[in-house]
């Protein structure tokens, strides 16, 4: 029971993009607080797995579009 609270912590804070609210409500459902810090950190890294993967498909997704991104597809500032 205990692996499936932490992983719904991961799965919510990824979606959510909330690490406290996804630990929090897991904890308010079970009040178990052997179960808060292994859900805290499993959102946690959740979210940060969840901005990585958001950040690789945006860029493959600019990367693909036809329209040209001009000065807005480098960090470059060249003025």
């Amino acid at each position: 029971q205990a692996y499936a609270i932490v992983g719904a912590a991961g799965v919510l804070s990824a979606l959510f993009k909330a690490p406290l609210t996804g630990s929090l409500l897991m904890f308010e459902l079970t009040r178990d607080y052997e179960v808060l810090l292994p859900a805290l950190a499993s959102a946690g890294v959740g979210s940060v797995i969840g901005d990585i993967v958001e950040k690789a498909l945006e860029e493959t997704r600019r990367d693909r579009d036809a329209v040209s991104w001009g000065d807005l597809s480098d960090g470059d500032d060249e003025t």
